[in-house]
């Protein structure tokens, strides 16, 4: 009797332990799924907000959403995306996330993630509109402040956001996928090393605990190519004191004072956050039972 006394009192220790820090776990989920939701229902509200503009008919500075379709006529070439290989490329969102084995515990994170892009023209048959992005990277190795969790990288679902870009598509998927001391692909391995800060070294932890056979990086990215459709919410400013709807720019300096949304979709189709929001409230009703289970144990 004893035994048993003892063995029911550890599986009542046990649940207890598993409900209480299981729902923490899910608490967080729930916030992390609310925070998302309530970021694409801003930009839904932007979008409402910012009436479609053909560019032919703009003439003052200020925030403009417009869709058009991507061509070649500025002053840099296409180039080949480093991630995904595709050619004729005008900008490329991208992102590397390390998976860390060690002997104790795996954890997943976002090693650094940012946007590549030359100067590329919109046009949409009323007139054209230049777009101007600079390189942006977050999240670099080696960064002492660089947080595993930071708000701005939660704000796009497919995509990035970084220092003021956000970029989204239908699909952000992984093209390339290494063992923790295996070196990318040439094209990986070249762009990581014009990048400043990024590192294709075998991988260690923060606390030098040493990684096995598991550990990996996995590389994704999508890209906006020549003839493709884009939607921009952004501010543009004329080009060189004009007027006219085709001598007008959109820019961003890689500052976070003014956002740049860039959307493969429609911003008018976007989801609105209400099936986060959903996921989020039942989530949470669930941590809550479950901690609650934990305390009356």
């Amino acid at each position: 009797m004893a035994g048993i006394e003892t063995l029911t009192e550890w599986v009542t220790l046990a649940a207890r332990e598993f409900g209480f820090w299981g729902g923490v776990v899910l608490l967080i989920v729930g916030a992390i799924a609310t925070y998302q939701g309530w970021q694409q229902r801003k930009l839904h509200q932007l979008a409402m907000d910012t009436p479609r503009s053909d560019i032919g008919d703009i003439t003052d500075s200020g925030r403009v959403r417009v869709r058009g379709e991507i061509t070649t006529q500025a002053p840099r070439d296409p180039f080949t995306a480093p991630v995904t290989g595709d050619d004729d490329t005008v900008l490329e969102a991208w992102e590397i996330k390390a998976t860390y084995d060690t002997p104790k515990r795996e954890r997943t994170e976002k090693a650094a993630w940012g946007v590549t892009a030359v100067p590329f023209f919109v046009t949409d048959g009323t007139g054209q509109l230049l777009v101007d992005i600079d390189d942006v990277v977050m999240g670099e190795y080696g960064s002492s402040d660089r947080e595993l969790v930071s708000p701005e990288a939660l704000h796009a679902v497919n995509g990035v956001a970084c220092n003021g870009v956000h970029c989204e598509f239908e699909t952000f998927d992984t093209q390339v996928e290494t063992g923790y001391d295996d070196t990318p692909p040439a094209r990986i391995a070249d762009f990581i090393r014009r990048t400043s800060g990024l590192s294709s070294d075998p991988m260690v932890t923060d606390i030098g605990e040493s990684v096995i056979e598991d550990s990996k990086r996995a590389y994704r990215g999508q890209t906006l190519q020549v003839g493709d459709e884009v939607s921009l919410i952004g501010h543009v400013e004329p080009q060189h004191g004009t007027t006219a709807g085709h001598e007008f720019a959109l820019r961003h300096d890689g500052t976070a004072d003014n956002w740049l949304y860039v959307s493969e979709q429609e911003f008018r189709n976007r989801v609105t956050g209400t099936g986060l929001f959903v996921f989020a409230g039942l989530t949470v009703c669930f941590a809550v039972a479950l901690i609650a289970a934990s305390l009356i144990l």
